[in-house]
């Protein structure tokens, strides 16, 4: 089976070519983290109510609906052995890799739903495939928030986990990375309404450097707006946020 990161990063270069192909053909841009997103919902929007699946071995889980926006999985599991959690659409066709882990694990990952997704997930019906031995749950959730926290923004944490909202403002905002783990960095940049922005550190091992992304609206780059950070690392990470 591939890796999970080797996946994420076809996904990632997709989702890439498809934002260029849209943005060429509309010549327009538009891009609508502590680390629980749920603590930062604001009820001025409509919310979702969050999904919650539990088990102690392999699992199909019921149908759950994604709507168009952005949804963190919150995933948990206890026991010694694999860990891999598939999602499919209605249609029984693999569309996300969430986990694929060895021993026990407590993480998030963030996937972006939108309609014009030729890869990934579009709005609609989905079910979880759980390969495990041991205790497991997982809670979907889709924030619906209406401000984020603005800069400067120091976050911290370990393994794979979504941040809190941030607000970016125009101008140029600098992401400041460090990584003390072997293995995999993956860090990307998403806009609340589910766009990809930015690949702000894919590396090996530890890692210390510097990402500038650019937040004018213009084709390419990121708007003005609430953005969530999704990390997918092996060790303890640091991401300091300011603005040039």
């Amino acid at each position: 089976m591939a890796s999970k990161k080797t996946l994420m990063i076809v996904a990632v270069i997709a989702i890439v070519a498809i934002a260029i192909i849209a943005a060429a053909a509309a010549m327009s841009g538009s891009n609508n983290a502590s680390t629980n997103g749920s603590d930062n919902n604001n009820n001025t929007r409509e919310q979702i109510a969050n999904v919650t699946f539990s088990g102690t071995s392999s699992n199909v889980t019921s149908m759950f609906t994604l709507e168009v926006g952005l949804t963190i999985f919150h995933m948990n599991y206890t026991g010694t052995d694999n860990f891999i959690i598939w999602m499919y659409n209605e249609t029984g066709t693999k569309t996300e890799l969430l986990a694929n882990e060895v021993g026990s694990y407590d993480g998030s990952q963030l996937i972006g739903v939108r309609a014009d997704n030729i890869m990934g997930a579009t709005p609609g019906q989905y079910y979880l495939g759980v390969e495990t031995t041991g205790a497991w749950n997982v809670t979907v959730e889709q924030p619906r928030v209406s401000s984020g926290s603005g800069l400067p923004q120091t976050l911290s944490g370990s393994g794979e986990k979504v941040s809190m909202p941030i607000q970016l403002t125009s101008g140029v905002a600098i992401f400041n990375l460090t990584h003390d783990g072997d293995g995999d960095l993956l860090v990307t940049l998403w806009a609340d309404n589910g766009v990809y922005v930015a690949l702000l550190a894919n590396e090996l091992g530890a890692y210390s450097g510097e990402k500038s992304v650019t937040v004018d609206g213009k084709l390419f780059n990121a708007s003005p707006g609430i953005h969530w950070i999704n990390i997918d690392a092996d060790g303890a990470w640091t991401i300091r946020i300011t603005k040039m």
